[in-house]
């Protein structure tokens, strides 16, 4: 809740996404289930974000464990990173996409909400979304979801860099 009140205090230093997602990966791959396979499309000579490293760090399993739930114990993640932005306002961007059903748009509109949840009683606090978004904006950055009913999510974040 404090990320998302954007009260919680950061100390941002130049990460190199590619390298954390990397020793992460093991952490990432055991949170799956066997069902689902993890495939990582890292964009080569992506320059560091600013962000807080250990922030990220569970940004980025908050993410992963969404797209585990969507996939219902079958399917793919992807996790991939790009340079993103305008001349002048360069950024890095971090996307975690998943093969699910995808989200309805009234979901979709509210699945930044703190405590908003989809998942039966006791499967879930609603907490991870919202501690992404309140991360991402206190970073100076912003997060988006693209999503539809049969089709994929892709949640993507963007960091100055």
């Amino acid at each position: 809740l404090w990320a998302f009140a954007r009260r919680q205090p950061l100390r941002p230093t130049a990460v190199d996404v590619n390298l954390l997602i990397g020793e992460l990966h093991d952490l990432l791959r055991r949170a799956l289930p066997v069902g689902v396979a993890m495939r990582l499309a890292l964009a080569p000579g992506l320059p560091p974000a600013l962000v807080d490293r250990g922030q990220l760090e569970a940004a980025l399993l908050n993410l992963v464990l969404n797209a585990r739930d969507a996939v219902s114990g079958q399917g793919e993640i992807v996790i991939a990173t790009r340079a993103a932005g305008a001349p002048g306002a360069p950024q890095v961007e971090v996307a975690v996409q998943d093969d699910g059903p995808g989200m309805t748009p009234d979901v979709q509109a509210r699945a930044f909400e703190p405590f908003f949840t989809t998942k039966e009683v006791g499967k879930g606090s609603g907490l991870g979304l919202a501690s992404v978004y309140g991360f991402a904006v206190q970073s100076g950055g912003s997060v988006r979801l693209d999503s539809a009913p049969g089709r994929c999510t892709t949640a993507s974040c963007w960091w100055t860099r």
